[in-house]
């Protein structure tokens, strides 16, 4: 078996086992370990715990070790823990789902539901009960007030990671809650008992 050929067997085992991030991409050198033992490792020119591979196809200096504590997309990652987590140093959301990947949990992988809380103010004037707190996104929710003598309803407003507004809301996993908020005035005579919010959770 050819030495390229053996190195991408092995970069294959290496991954199925667990053992290191391995791509085809990486070239596996040959080397001298201690003790006198023998090993393959992934070539890094510079030491600093990235592929030349890596380096190469994200615009990285393989022959500088100083970037890898750099953030190359300011996401709070540094490129060396964008190489160990499998993301994109170029790319500030990798899975594309809303979420910097230095505050998702699972920066490869798109979530897939929001969560949802909920607050009234002031917190004498009512409560609000939703028919979901924790929707698939592009579910609709309906969230209901039911308003104490003296209050009717000023307005609604939620916030999320984007600050998005307008009856769409960003992509959120289950860590980055959507702060809906029900804002009540006084009113002599209340003739406003219920308010429906319908939110469509879709990724823009």
């Amino acid at each position: 078996m050819k030495r390229t050929k053996l190195a991408s067997a092995l970069a294959l085992s290496l991954v199925s086992l667990g053992y290191a991030k391995v791509a085809l991409a990486d070239t596996l050198v040959w080397g001298q370990g201690n003790w006198g033992q023998t090993q393959w490792s992934i070539k890094d020119s510079d030491g600093d715990g990235m592929s030349d591979a890596f380096e190469d196809a994200h615009g990285l200096d393989k022959y500088d070790p100083s970037d890898a504590g750099a953030d190359a997309d300011g996401d709070g990652l540094s490129n060396l823990e964008e190489f160990l987590a499998g993301t994109d140093p170029r790319n500030e959301d990798t899975d594309g789902d809303g979420i910097l990947d230095g505050v998702d949990d699972n920066p490869t992988v798109m979530d897939t539901y929001v969560t949802i809380s909920v607050q009234v103010l002031p917190a004498e004037g009512g409560t609000v009960t939703c028919s979901e707190y924790e929707p698939e996104v592009g579910s609709v929710v309906d969230c209901r007030a039911e308003l104490a003598e003296g209050f009717q309803v000023d307005y609604w407003d939620y916030a999320c990671l984007e600050s998005s507004s307008g009856g769409k809301l960003c992509a959120l996993n289950a860590d980055q809650n959507i702060d809906l908020v029900l804002r009540l005035k006084e009113r002599s005579t209340r003739t406003e008992s219920s308010w429906i919010l319908k939110i469509l959770g879709a990724i823009e």
